[in-house]
């Protein structure tokens, strides 16, 4: 009987054993979280539908796939693409609205890892009116209003539609400065991306796909759609080398701007 009993022991624990080793792998994150990490931080609709048509046409498997020659799991990417976010949008905003931007992605982390005990938040103050249909003056206002431990933690709690309607309200030269970042995140993601302009609440870029051609010319900040991101807007040919020499002195500002700050 007992050796009956060591034998049934023996066959479970070949089963258990035999179960781990044919258990799925699961893949590490997946193209999704890509494209959700872009919208996040705001890249406007044609640089993250370039990256889904990129994707189609590069080698990727089921972890992760290639990105300017580079293989990183989906989940990297992801990571690496709200990084650059924290440095060129969370950063602008925390100066804006007087916080601070470590607080405002120690708040976002954990909105991102899907912490089980990390209750919804809601403001202690409510607001009026939507937060993305107020005007720069009234955004402030409301800001204000909350408690100051409560502010870093509201602002790394808006949407992405909120987001926008917050960058379309900034001054030039902080939009210049998230343009800058914006196109330098494409670069490192091996898109061509130049900044056409940053004008009266407008930044407008050219999407350009690896081999140079024209992909979709978006806006962040357009007036005829209150959220202002996702319109087209023509492009003209010869135009094109003053648009690149823009781009890239916005990339030289904010390159000169994180030189500055190690420095210091």
């Amino acid at each position: 009987m007992r050796y009956g009993k060591r034998i049934a022991a023996g066959l479970l624990a070949a089963a258990a054993a035999a179960v781990l080793l044919t258990a799925p792998v699961f893949a590490e994150g997946s193209p999704e979280d890509v494209w959700q990490a872009m919208e996040e931080i705001c890249m406007p609709a044609g640089m993250i539908q370039d990256m889904r048509n990129h994707f189609q046409n590069s080698e990727h498997d089921e972890n992760g796939m290639v990105m300017n020659n580079e293989y990183h799991t989906y989940t990297e990417w992801a990571a690496l693409i709200r990084q650059k976010g924290v440095e060129y949008v969370w950063s602008v905003i925390a100066a804006e609205y007087g916080v601070s931007p470590e607080d405002m992605a120690k708040y976002r982390e954990k909105q991102e890892a899907g912490e089980q005990d990390a209750e919804p938040y809601t403001p202690s103050v409510r607001p009026d009116k939507p937060f993305a249909e107020m005007t720069a003056e009234e955004k402030h206002a409301y800001i204000d209003s909350l408690p100051e431990e409560e502010r870093a933690q509201f602002l790394a709690s808006l949407s992405p539609e909120e987001r926008k309607s917050l960058i379309r309200q900034l001054d030039p030269e902080q939009q210049q400065e998230i343009a800058a970042g914006m196109a330098e995140t494409a670069q490192e993601l091996g898109m061509q991306v130049t900044v056409d302009s940053i004008s009266d609440g407008e930044m407008r870029f050219s999407v350009r796909d690896r081999d140079g051609r024209l992909l979709d010319a978006s806006g962040i900040g357009m007036t005829a759609d209150p959220t202002g991101w996702d319109m087209t807007v023509p492009v003209l040919g010869g135009g094109l080398m003053t648009l690149a020499a823009f781009g890239g002195l916005c990339l030289l500002g904010i390159r000169s701007r994180k030189q500055e700050a190690t420095d210091g």
